[in-house]
């Protein structure tokens, strides 16, 4: 051993290549370490929820759990059995589990599976988009109130890391997402309705939707690993030198967004009989039982009197100005290389200028003429904030609005014919119409910019 020691020690190559083994070693081992104690930490407070005395009345909480094992590279199945179910276990939660790599069977399950106290979605941007689609496209009344929960288990995870920014390992970040899941935060979030081209289908979006020649180049940026650190500047740097930067021709048409008026107040009034809240009146909150006393357990139960079973009385006025600009459609063009449409469910743009706009989408685009440095184009492809991350940059124009219609040019449509709707890429084939359900979705989240209603 002494020999081996010596010989490395005074060979030059061997010394830097074992010495940097070893160095590897010591972080790979520590993390490992830390990712151990701080999972046994989360499992002593989901065991203390499963702990919980069940009361009469009561019954076992109950989750469906969508999982596409094919995530991260067929990995997704293990991170899911070392990271996520052993806390949903801990804490008495009883779940049932669909595993599929095939995200055309994500709507049967959905259709063939009987009322639960959650729906967690557990895959990457793809697997949580098309979950998402056919969640809000099911058409079963027991799964209105039903709170959501998503897994991230992919590499880039859009939407997780976009309504919960942090710079936990990937590991970690699932097993804080299911914890929130055990702890029942589920807080109304906004939903992105959005139309591309002339097609009556919709899709929809909880983080946003991004196009232009900056989002084609991140998506080149993986095929660079092995340069390390400067794979996001070679990327940047190849697409400048190709000419594939070009600036884009938007045409825009929007309505401003509104604090709320009287002429808001109609609107809502209109649209109450054909949309109905995440949450029904005179519903339980999903995940917190009804607690009775030992008697009422041993007489028969009286039908509860829901409030919608009451006459309705008529509707007080909340607002009684009008503001002019309500309704208004206006027209803009600008040229940028980079656009968004986000919620305001990420937490950056739950801004003070538009803290009262709980119908807005915000639309934020990068200014004709400003360059793009090498280091904005780096922190753009750590996917810690992702899509806020870039947009909240210098720069950028920001726009608090009710509905837009984006129309692209022809020339536009051929050099960039796609757009990323939380990070699962779509065909663009026409003009883009958005616009914001506030407060549709009940989501498992911890997010600030959400709400605190939590259940």
């Amino acid at each position: 051993m002494s020999k081996f020691v010596t010989g490395v020690w005074n060979h030059k190559k061997k010394a830097v290549f074992f010495g940097g083994l070893a160095a590897w070693g010591i972080s790979y081992g520590w993390e490992k370490k830390r990712t151990n104690d701080e999972m046994h930490i989360l499992c002593l407070r989901a065991k203390a929820f499963g702990d919980e005395l069940i009361k009469p009345g009561q019954s076992v909480r109950k989750a469906v759990v969508i999982l596409n094992s094919g995530s991260h590279k067929s990995k997704g199945r293990k991170l899911y059995d070392n990271f996520a179910a052993p806390l949903l276990n801990l804490a008495g939660i009883q779940t049932t589990l669909y595993v599929t790599n095939d995200t055309a069977k994500l709507r049967d399950y959905l259709e063939h599976t009987e009322p639960t106290n959650a729906v967690i979605f557990a895959g990457g941007d793809s697997t949580i988009f098309e979950c998402i689609q056919s969640f809000l496209t099911l058409e079963k009344p027991e799964f209105l109130g039903t709170p959501v929960g998503i897994l991230p288990l992919g590499f880039t995870n859009v939407v997780y890391n976009s309504l919960r920014p942090d710079n936990l390992k990937e590991t970690l970040k699932i097993a804080q997402a299911a914890m929130t899941i055990v702890e029942g935060y589920a807080q109304p979030t906004d939903v992105l309705e959005i139309r591309i081209g002339d097609k009556e289908e919709k899709e929809y979006a909880l983080a946003g939707l991004q196009w232009g020649p900056l989002k084609d180049v991140e998506v080149t940026v993986p095929k660079y690993w092995y340069l390390g650190p400067l794979d996001a500047w070679f990327a940047y740097f190849r697409a400048y030198l190709k000419g594939q930067l070009s600036e884009l021709s938007v045409a825009l048409q929007y309505v401003n967004a509104c604090s709320g008026c009287s002429r808001c107040e109609e609107i809502a009034e209109a649209s109450r009989g054909k949309t109905e809240p995440a949450v029904r009146p005179g519903q339980a909150p999903v995940g917190v039982m009804a607690s009775r006393t030992w008697w009422q357990s041993v007489i028969p139960r009286q039908r509860e009197v829901l409030a919608e079973d009451l006459p309705e009385e008529p509707r007080l006025r909340q607002y009684h100005s009008v503001n002019d600009d309500c309704g208004v459609i206006h027209d803009a063009a600008f040229r940028t290389k980079d656009l968004h449409l986000l919620s305001q469910n990420i937490p950056d743009h739950k801004t003070s200028d538009a803290a009262d706009l709980s119908r807005a989408v915000v639309l934020t685009y990068r200014k004709e003429g400003v360059h793009t440095t090498t280091e904005q184009v780096t922190q753009r492809h750590r996917r810690v904030h992702h899509v806020k991350k870039y947009a909240d940059q210098r720069g950028y124009e920001k726009m608090a609005l009710s509905e837009a219609r984006i129309i692209p040019t022809e020339a536009d449509l051929a050099l960039y014919p796609t757009v990323e709707i939380d990070g699962h890429s779509r065909d663009l084939t026409g003009p883009i119409h958005t616009k914001v359900h506030a407060r549709k979705l009940l989501l498992f989240s911890r997010n600030p910019a959400a709400g605190t209603a939590d259940v």
